[in-house]
């Protein structure tokens, strides 16, 4: 009799090592095509794990009929941007089966699922010494949003992985609960639609689409860029940097004011802070060392905040410049 757990512990090492090929190809294919994701994880099926499968199930060749001895999810943010990944997948892979549980559930019955795609390594992959010894391996890649990743976590955690498995009183809560997670998706989703179409209307202006407007993470970044262009910036960053900049400036207007002011100067400013550090790279500042810059120029109040955390050879550099700085923008 065949010992199914020996010879899939002769395997366990290419299934290993087709997990830890597979997930940065994954992620460089969704980065190149400007797709942003949350994580992609992965795991290999245990010996112990299978076994223990094995007495809850019966397969005549278990080692062919199951598929998701590898698996990885890949976990994005918007639901839109499922039938990307797994275009990507279906484009860069073999893909020999797939589902998307989602459709597959029944109207009235409660779950949120992810897309599930067997796949393996396509056969011109298999000249690369990296993926050699890994031609007929099977992976199971789930694509799903941070919301269905949150629905499936937290359904896990309450022993309820199938609708059969709640109590007939806890299934209706369920199915609600599921319907929200699920119109959330589509919201986020239309959210983003949204940011897309005001991002547009700002780039096809000439100006910032209104100067009264309050300021906001979009238009300052826009604002910025029309000034000086190309300056990166952290989108984690950014929130605490307008909050910074309302305690004195809550229009795009008002905080304009103080970049005019500082324009004559603060190339010069950059440069020579960058000859301090060992003549870093220009720019060295990015959006968000600009804006602060501005602030410490313009604003006595922010600039005497800021003590202890400017470094201390920086200080006689912005002190300078704050002198040149002529009839400071007056202050809230």
């Amino acid at each position: 009799m065949i010992d199914h757990c020996e010879e899939y512990e002769k395997q366990y090492p290419f299934y290993v090592s087709l997990m830890s090929q597979a997930m940065p190809v994954l992620r460089k294919l969704v980065e190149d095509e400007s797709v942003s994701i949350f994580n992609i994880e992965g795991r290999v099926k245990t010996i112990d794990s299978l076994r223990v499968k094995l007495t809850r199930k019966v397969y005549v060749n278990p080692l062919e009929e199951i598929e998701d001895f590898c698996g990885i999810r890949i976990i994005c943010y918007y639901e839109s941007d499922l039938d990307r990944i797994e275009d990507i997948i279906r484009k860069e892979f073999d893909v020999t089966s797939g589902s998307d549980k989602q459709k597959e559930i029944d109207v009235d019955r409660f779950g949120y699922s992810s897309r599930h795609l067997i796949c393996k390594i396509k056969d011109e992959w298999l000249n690369v010494p990296n993926y050699r010894n890994l031609g007929g391996f099977k992976m199971e890649i789930q694509v799903r949003t941070m919301l269905m990743h949150t629905w499936a976590a937290i359904s896990h955690k309450l022993l309820y992985k199938r609708e059969k498995d709640a109590p007939r009183e806890i299934k209706r809560s369920l199915s609600k609960l599921s319907a929200l997670i699920e119109l959330a998706d589509e919201k986020f989703d239309s959210i983003k639609d949204l940011k897309i179409s005001y991002n547009d209307r700002i780039e096809t202006q000439g100006e910032v689409i209104n100067k009264d407007e309050a300021l906001n993470s979009d238009n300052l970044i826009k604002l910025i860029n029309e000034y000086s262009p190309g300056r990166k910036f952290s989108n984690e960053d950014i929130p605490e940097l307008l909050d910074e900049i309302r305690r004195y400036d809550s229009t795009v207007e008002e905080f304009e004011k103080r970049i005019t002011q500082c324009m004559p100067y603060l190339g010069m400013m950059e440069k020579e802070e960058s000859n301090m550090n060992n003549n870093s790279e220009l720019p060295m500042w990015h959006i968000e060392g600009f804006c602060r810059s501005i602030l410490d120029l313009t604003c006595e109040h922010y600039y005497n905040s800021r003590w202890g955390t400017i470094p201390e050879e920086a200080i006689p550099i912005i002190t300078k410049y704050r002198a040149l700085v002529k009839a400071p923008v007056e202050e809230v």
